[in-house]
């Protein structure tokens, strides 16, 4: 089945490209940081399973941003874009969710949740709203358009995503340079954000905090053995 095959080897693509991630992130933490974060992004697991449920929302993606996002540091800020809190929402995205003190665990968590959940509903694809969360669903939209062109889409993409079965990683590993070169460069060179690579960071984050939890020696022997390679 050639469907079949093509999905085993997104899959495939999908796990050196997590894994490549994990890379990333252990090259610049040791094994105490990493531990010390899981831990913090793990004391939210009750707040974080329960914003899960209400807003219909896969909790291992709001684990994964709020280990990548802030590294479980409830006061964290970013200088360059004034983003705040757990989750790291701007001024003008925590209006627009609710969010009245973004310093707050509870509230940032539950807004992440209802800002998946908002874009999921005109995405219809979590893995795209997650996404969204970093590109900006304007971006996303034009990313959507420019990869299904000629074909023009509402503004809200919702059919097209469903009727292609478009999710993230089809959209990453099927832009092609030579025949999708607009759509390629969009992605790769004028977000210059590394929200091409987000969706790979969470799921990165995401297998780090199972380890973490299931099986800490794998994770301490794993982040040893990169840091003997020396990875730069």
């Amino acid at each position: 089945n050639e469907e079949e095959l093509d999905q085993r080897k997104i899959e495939r693509m999908i796990k050196e490209k997590t894994n490549n991630e994990i890379a990333s992130i252990i090259k610049i933490n040791n094994y105490e940081d990493i531990v010390k974060i899981c831990k913090s992004v793990e004391s939210y697991s009750e707040t974080i399973n329960k914003c899960a449920k209400k807003y219909n929302v896969d909790p291992k993606f709001l684990f994964g941003l709020i280990f990548t996002e802030s590294k479980g540091d409830r006061y964290a800020y970013n200088k360059s874009t004034e983003a705040k809190g757990l989750c790291q929402f701007t001024t003008n995205t925590a209006k627009e969710f609710g969010l009245s003190d973004s310093y707050n665990p509870q509230e940032s968590i539950r807004a992440a949740a209802k800002f998946i959940n908002y874009y999921e509903k005109y995405l219809g694809s979590q893995d795209l709203a997650v996404v969204c969360f970093h590109m900006g669903y304007g971006n996303m939209f034009d990313l959507i358009q420019k990869y299904v062109e000629p074909e023009k889409i509402e503004r809200f993409p919702r059919k097209i995503v469903e009727a292609e079965t478009l999710n993230y990683p089809k959209l990453f590993f099927g832009i092609n340079k030579k025949t999708k070169s607009e759509t390629y460069y969009f992605l790769f060179n004028k977000l210059k954000d590394n929200s091409a690579h987000y969706y790979f960071k969470i799921l990165a984050a995401v297998e780090i905090l199972n380890l973490n939890k299931k099986n800490p020696q794998k994770l301490k022997k794993l982040v040893k053995t990169y840091h003997l390679l020396n990875i730069k």
